[in-house]
């Protein structure tokens, strides 16, 4: 039965990608089911089921997922490159979803060069949550950091009053913060798949 799983995601992932456009950056989230309290219904600003997003590019034909991650790692650094499947690979997940945002050629080289300098950066997963770490990150503070750098978009941070357990936690009485779901206010970016897995 795993195996048919495998099989059948993989021939949907080559359906899926065929439609997808090497000029255009993509965003791709997941929702996992221990943080979505937590992080989803929590800070999340419209979307309540994302707990998790990377940027994806299409390289040699196949969709890569540039991503920081609280528990995997690669060469000793929490920026990790996945493919859709093995980004979907985790235990709890039971949603996710892919947004399309074309953008100029100039700007998707910067976002090139950008993902090449910091994927050669150690990259720490930033459990304080704190804006303006350089080598400290999470994931949809990466995002944000990588997309600012080309200033074709205007995102900025949210801010929120902390409960007394996030205070402790924290060690603040509010947190300004990147929402894993920051990007969808912007009419640019598309929704192109979502999906719910039981």
């Amino acid at each position: 039965m795993k195996t048919l799983l495998i099989v059948l995601n993989i021939l949907c992932l080559n359906c899926f990608s065929q439609k997808l456009d090497s000029s255009s950056i993509y965003f791709v989230g997941r929702g996992t089911l221990s943080k979505k309290e937590l992080i989803g219904e929590r800070f999340n600003l419209l979307n309540m089921d994302l707990t998790h997003i990377g940027l994806g590019l299409i390289e040699n034909d196949t969709l890569r997922i540039y991503n920081v991650s609280s528990d995997k790692k690669e060469k000793n650094s929490s920026l990790i490159i996945e493919t859709l499947s093995s980004f979907k690979n985790v235990n709890d997940i039971f949603y996710y979803g892919i947004w399309e945002c074309k953008i100029s050629k100039k700007n998707l080289k910067k976002i090139k060069f950008e993902l090449l300098k910091i994927s050669k950066a150690q990259i720490i997963f930033d459990r304080k949550f704190k804006l303006g770490d350089d080598n400290q990150l999470y994931c949809s503070e990466f995002v944000f950091k990588i997309l600012k750098s080309v200033k074709e978009f205007n995102f900025e941070a949210s801010t929120i009053e902390l409960n007394r357990i996030e205070q402790q936690i924290l060690g603040n009485d509010k947190l300004s913060y990147i929402p894993v779901d920051f990007f969808l206010n912007n009419k640019r970016i598309i929704e192109i798949k979502t999906e719910y897995i039981n």
